[in-house]
């Protein structure tokens, strides 16, 4: 397994977000093509690659097998069309939501106005962004992921800082947690490469 950090950090501009525009996407072909990549890195497992990518105060992540698209999750406050996607969820009600296909990939979304989970203890990878100051707190995406047995699980953080009509800013924190199968993922493929020649 390898790690690699890729590219380096660009200037940043303040940009409001609310985490009520985030919508989870979960494609099978194309990434959206307006996405400003912030920092990236990959982990190569081989054949298997999994590209980590923070987005704003949001995040693309894809998987490849041999360079082709597995799948791609977004959690990004983006405009992406229902049927390019395998599963599109909005968070305009800031509900916990949980998503799991028949292929080995599984995403849990948490929001809450405190730190949700306690990352993993031992050793994980990371990419990290500090960004500009909102309502004197800076907002902040974090990727974590490390290798298993059988794949390769990720734990995201976004923190959005709000307030309203002045009063003391409160921290909504976005928590994802997705755990992908390779195995699964190779037997789903194999029976699909099957039916595909009968």
């Amino acid at each position: 397994m390898m790690n690699e950090v890729i590219g380096g950090a660009m200037a940043l501009k303040l940009v409001n977000q609310t985490p009520a525009d985030l919508v989870l996407a979960v494609m099978s072909h194309t990434l959206p093509a307006n996405l400003q990549i912030i920092e990236q890195a990959q982990m190569t497992r081989g054949a298997w690659r999994v590209d980590f990518r923070i987005i704003g105060e949001s995040h693309a992540i894809s998987v490849y097998y041999d360079d082709v698209p597995v799948m791609h999750e977004v959690l990004a406050c983006v405009d992406v069309e229902a049927h390019s996607c395998a599963h599109l969820h909005p968070f305009s009600t800031l509900q916990a939501h949980q998503y799991a296909d028949s292929g080995g990939y599984q995403v849990q979304v948490d929001f809450n106005e405190m730190p949700a989970w306690a990352l993993p203890a031992e050793s994980v990878s990371m990419i990290r962004v500090d960004f500009p100051k909102v309502f004197g707190i800076a907002p902040v995406t974090q990727i974590q992921w490390k290798a298993t047995a059988t794949g390769v699980r990720w734990w995201t953080l976004h923190t959005y800082p709000l307030s309203q009509n002045g009063a003391h800013p409160r921290i909504i924190h976005v928590h994802s947690y997705t755990f992908m199968d390779f195995n699964r993922q190779m037997n789903c493929a194999e029976r699909k490469i099957a039916y595909n020649q009968t």
